[in-house]
């Protein structure tokens, strides 16, 4: 480097890129053992369900690699090159590929359990409310695309930030637009099916903080990125923001996934109605209740099974969380002790 070359001041740009990468790795971390203890802890959750857990932590480590690359790239391999700090490297477009993949997957997962909500609440209102996501989703998984492809034939890192800044911003903008979205849909939703019974109505409570609180996340994230986008212009401060966002998407997922042993044995007691939000109604049973119900079975009138092990805590073999049937009565004895329909576990 020649003493004439003028070193820029990297705490304003690559200095937050820097701070955002190793926050992006802490989350990471956090989310993977989220990941271990579902696997762990869950063994009798569908194929399928494991399956698009494995995708989507594959995707957002993906991300978390080429984010460590193009910092790695800047500040280490470029160290004593300073004019290589305006070139923009492969990782620096293309790490937006895996984290569109994550927040689409993820917001997919929760449009999904919306739609597998209580046949008996669905309208041609919750038709729109899940296709106006669908929407944003699909919108924004369109624009990642194209910011990665247009943004790969761009060498120069100032006029890329310039170019793409539209498409930069849509990203966001729609992100935060779905998540907001979303959670209300399912508030509006949880809210709808209270009942009788303070324990279901607790549950139904905690449900609705669970959903507020895991897309004010995403979604405060999103704007967060959003807000400096547009106050900073012609800077990369954003991208330590934005390179945090798809751990926080996989760990809200994950979270939500995890919670289900403990909203099992919230709901669990004798004689009241649950239903899962992603398959079919389930009746709790006691074993002094009904004689004929041996402890590790429960009548479910649907595909979906699970168990209830000897200390009485139901587990679901593949269902996300509980939410309660509005209008659940208690049931009497005689009601209880009809003949059960014994479910295998699957």
């Amino acid at each position: 480097m020649s003493a004439t070359t003028k070193v820029p001041n990297l705490d304003g740009s690559f200095g937050t890129l820097l701070i955002g990468v190793i926050i992006s790795a802490f989350i990471c971390g956090i989310g993977t053992a989220q990941w271990y203890w579902y696997f762990l802890g869950y063994p009798k959750d569908s194929r399928t369900l494991k399956f698009f857990v494995a995708w989507t932590w594959i995707w957002d480590f993906i991300q978390q690699i080429f984010i460590s690359h193009l910092i790695y790239w800047f500040l280490v391999t470029n160290y004593f090159n300073p004019t290589n700090l305006n070139y923009q490297v492969w990782s620096l477009c293309w790490q937006v590929l895996p984290e569109t993949v994550t927040c689409a997957s993820v917001q997919g997962y929760f449009t999904y359990r919306i739609w597998k909500s209580p046949p008996a609440s669905r309208s041609k209102r919750r038709v729109a409310l899940v296709i106006f996501p669908i929407l944003l989703i699909t919108a924004k998984f369109a624009l990642g695309i194209a910011y990665c492809v247009i943004g790969n034939g761009i060498k120069d890192f100032t006029y890329a930030l310039d170019h793409l800044h539209p498409i930069s911003l849509s990203l966001n903008a729609l992100a935060a637009t779905a998540d907001v979205t979303i959670a209300v849909t399912m508030c509006i939703i949880l809210r709808g099916m209270g009942s009788g019974f303070a324990r279901a109505n607790n549950v139904l409570a905690t449900l609705i903080m669970y959903t507020v609180s895991t897309g004010a996340i995403t979604a405060g994230a999103a704007l967060a990125t959003f807000i400096v986008q547009v106050s900073r212009y012609h800077s990369a401060t954003y991208g330590g923001i934005y390179f945090i966002t798809s751990r926080l998407y996989f760990n809200t997922m994950m979270a939500a996934l995890n919670s289900r042993d403990k909203l099992a044995r919230e709901l669990r007691g004798d004689g009241f109605q649950a239903r899962t939000s992603m398959s079919a109604s389930v009746r709790f049973h006691s074993s002094t209740a009904n004689p004929n119900l041996s402890s590790d079975e429960f009548v479910v009138n649907g595909p979906v099974a699970g168990t209830v092990n000897e200390s009485n805590s139901f587990r679901p073999a593949a269902d996300e969380e509980f939410t309660i049937n509005k209008g659940a009565e208690k049931t009497s004895d005689e009601s209880i002790d009809q003949p059960p329909t014994p479910v295998s576990q699957v």
